[in-house]
Formats: C-alpha cells, sequence, structure tokens
C-alpha cells in the first residue's frame, strides 16, 4: 500500500470526487495524505493591471487571501479527518502543475490524487489541463478522478437464507 499520498484540490467538484476516492482508497491504513492547493495571486487580483495597488494594500490582500485559502484547505480536508485519516496541508503559490510537482517531491509522495476537469482544449476535455500536466512530469504514480470513479457504497451484508430459530 502507499505510504504517503499527495491529494491536490482546487476546491471543485472534481476535486471533492478526488477526495472521496482517497478516503476509500486509504481509510483504515496508515497512509498519510497531504492536502495541497495551489494558487497564483494574479488570478484573484486581476483589476491590479487597471488600479495598481499601493504596497500596504498588496500585503494586505495577500495576507486575507492566504487566510481565506487556508480555511477552505481545512474545511475541505474535514472529511478526510472524520474518515479518521491523518492529514497536513500545503498551500504553494504559482502555476499549479509546478507547485503539485514540488508538493509531491517535498512530501516524498509515492501516490498523486486529483480530479479531472472539463476546460478548453481537447486535452483538457479528455482528462484536464493539470492533470495532464502532472501525470506527464510526476515521478510516480498519478491517479486522476473523474465524476464516474466516484466510489460507490458498500452493499450491507444480506443473511443467508436458511433454517429459522426454533423451525426443524
Amino acid at each position: 500500500m502507499f505510504k504517503s499520498v499527495l491529494l491536490a484540490t482546487d476546491f471543485s467538484d472534481r476535486a471533492e470526487i478526488a477526495r472521496d476516492v482517497t478516503i476509500h482508497l486509504v481509510k483504515g491504513t496508515k497512509t498519510r495524505v497531504t492536502v495541497v492547493t495551489v494558487y497564483h495571486p494574479s488570478d484573484y487580483m486581476m483589476w491590479h493591471d487597471l488600479f495598481p495597488p499601493t504596497d500596504e494594500v498588496e500585503r494586505y490582500e495577500q495576507k486575507f487571501l492566504k487566510e481565506l485559502i487556508s480555511r477552505k484547505l481545512h474545511d475541505y480536508a474535514k472529511k478526510l479527518e472524520k474518515a479518521g485519516i491523518k492529514v497536513n496541508y500545503v498551500m504553494k503559490t504559482g502555476l499549479v502543475t509546478n507547485g503539485i510537482l514540488k508538493a509531491a517531491k517535498e512530501t516524498k509522495a509515492d501516490l498523486i490524487i486529483l480530479g479531472s476537469h472539463s476546460q478548453r482544449s481537447l486535452g483538457d476535455v479528455m482528462l484536464g489541463g493539470t492533470a495532464a500536466g502532472v501525470q506527464a512530469k510526476a515521478t510516480c504514480p498519478v491517479l486522476i478522478a473523474s465524476s464516474k470513479a466516484k466510489p460507490k457504497k458498500k452493499p450491507a451484508k444480506k443473511k443467508p437464507a436458511g433454517k429459522k430459530k426454533g423451525k426443524k
């Protein structure tokens, strides 16, 4: 089994599916799970091109953004913790694919799990731009969870039909 799993999230519906797959895969094991999210500040502050902020405003925005993402990261991981899985958190800035790969290296992950996406190009529609980039460059196995991969609940065990008590 895996010793260290890196679960990448962008907090999307597909990332929730990846989280559910992770729970299904590692619950009841000693696998260490690290949840990583990667953000690029310019994705959240597009108005800066029109109205450049002062240094003080930019520092405040960065602090606020990090706190907001940190809260989202912990909220996202609650379901893992409720399943009895020990979770570490990593927040990276920069290009998403590079951030995921860097976190995988730092945590010595022997599996990366992330959701697929349907976005722009044919490659994105089929696999997801980030997912394809991570899969192409990762040095460990990559599990890409799609909406079809959502784990099914195990059916309840049926009692075998047989003799009832008191009857022979």
